[in-house]
């Protein structure tokens, strides 16, 4: 069977046939923003690596729990590169259907939109048995002492590391940070 219309490999195409042309839009404070076939590569890319850096393997699943976004869809074709699954959970879910969905995929990294969805991340964390990391798409959000911050997604939608929250280095749920 060929990959050739896998949904990665046509976006493959896409960046190196239209390289500056516009891929994506999205709202910002001041308007409409937009990334071209080169940064959406680039900031796909950057996603992939960062997902292989903390230890994701063929198959493993990540959940995304998030209001659509730039970074929803470059964190979900990311993880579709390194052939992870991405998982997504409504952002208007309970903390409970979350939970829920993050423990009948065995989800190992959740993605996270804002401060809404990171508070009712981190009120399930500790019901998810699979739950290694939550990662924010947006900066500033607060996470609490319990946990440690690498760095953050810029709000221009870049390509820079994100938010990283590490739950599990070990049998324990002393945190970590990657």
């Amino acid at each position: 069977m060929s990959l050739n219309f896998h949904l990665v490999n046509r976006i493959r195409q896409q960046i190196q046939t239209h390289g500056d042309r516009v891929a994506v839009r999205f709202q910002q404070a001041e308007g409409w923003g937009e990334t071209s076939w080169t940064e959406f590569g680039k900031n796909i890319d950057a996603v992939s690596r960062a997902l292989l850096v903390a230890g994701l393997a063929v198959q493993d699943r990540i959940a995304i729990f998030a209001n659509n976004s730039a970074e929803w869809t470059t964190t979900d074709i990311g993880a579709l590169q390194i052939r992870c699954v991405p998982v997504p959970i409504y952002p208007t879910n309970t903390p409970a259907q979350a939970a829920y969905i993050i423990n009948d995929a065995n989800a190992r990294v959740l993605f996270v939109g804002d401060q809404a969805q990171a508070d009712s991340a981190l009120s399930i964390a500790d019901t998810c048995p699979s739950l290694e990391k939550i990662i924010s798409f947006a900066d500033g959000v607060d996470f609490g002492d319990s946990h440690s911050v690498v760095s953050g997604m810029n709000s221009s939608h870049q390509a820079t590391p994100m938010s990283i929250r590490s739950f599990r280095s070990d049998s324990t749920t002393k945190p970590w940070m990657i």
